[in-house]
């Protein structure tokens, strides 16, 4: 299918978040830095399109000089999906365009994925039917929201990394996907966050305590996750934390039972791929 570029060059925000704080040293000087991509949408033969849900992009893209388009759920926009529902496996549905498009990825956070790319494909030239074809046949890659049926139990392999943003994202994903038995989420360490790193994982634990039956993590920095967990009411038979992936791995064999969804969540260094392995 030949394509005609109705602009020079297409520029995509996503969303602002905590990724690379050790870097940057806060989510202002992130969205400074993603930021910059703006400063090179410099006429309207550019397109910047950008997530009209996010506060902060929304302030950062009143940078560019080109031609700004908005995608999202809650804020009118250029492109607006609507009626977003999940499957009882966590996909999304949603329309955009009076086109429907069923999404295989799991995750509110993959709905959002899909309507950034049929709104970037839409300045391609392709309409929103050809999108919504196209987007029911893509499946994810391994450890990226990957759903992987074992024994009768269910595990979430989403280990390839992880940053605040993302593990809420995964834990949001667990709580919402239909389940017969207990959730329980492993998450090891979120690498790349700076002095702020043992406050976010406490912050983590907290948010994993109201949405998983029990907690187990691994990991230096994961010890404040459990105790945030705990600190949120779960007692220590509930949230554990081991000092080592092999530990972890034998309790968690012993524990998991048919009818349980297991989300695995951590940045790429802590390898917790081994641990979906060894389920």
């Amino acid at each position: 299918m030949a394509i005609s570029l109705t602009f020079a060059a297409i520029g995509v925000l996503l969303n602002i978040g905590t990724a690379h704080l050790e870097v940057f040293g806060s989510v202002e000087r992130v969205a400074k830095a993603k930021g910059e991509l703006l400063d090179f949408i410099v006429d309207e033969s550019y397109v910047a399109l950008v997530n009209a849900d996010d506060c902060v992009i929304a302030g950062e893209a009143m940078r560019t000089k080109g031609r700004l388009l908005g995608f999202g759920w809650t804020r009118e926009g250029h492109f607006s999906g609507e009626g977003l529902v999940l499957d009882q496996e966590g996909c999304g549905h949603f329309s955009l365009q009076n086109t429907s498009f069923q999404v295989r990825v799991p995750g509110r956070h993959n709905a959002h994925n899909a309507l950034a790319a049929a709104s970037v494909a839409s300045q391609c030239g392709i309409s929103a039917a050809e999108s919504a074809t196209v987007l029911a046949d893509f499946e994810p890659v391994a450890m990226r929201s990957e759903i992987l049926r074992k024994a009768g139990f269910r595990v979430i392999n989403d280990c390839y990394n992880a940053n605040p943003g993302s593990v809420r994202a995964a834990l949001d994903l667990m709580a919402e996907i239909s389940a017969d038995g207990r959730r329980i989420a492993v998450l090891g360490d979120m690498l790349e966050l700076g002095f702020q790193a043992p406050a976010l994982h406490a912050e983590i634990g907290r948010y994993a305590a109201e949405r998983a039956d029990i907690v187990l993590g691994t990991g230096p920095l994961s010890v404040n996750t459990v105790r945030g967990a705990q600190e949120a009411g779960m007692n220590s038979g509930r949230a554990e934390h081991f000092d080592n992936r092999d530990s972890l791995t034998r309790q968690l064999k012993n524990l998991v039972r048919s009818g349980d969804i297991v989300l695995v969540k951590a940045s790429r260094g802590m390898a917790l791929e081994q641990v979906v392995a060894a389920l």
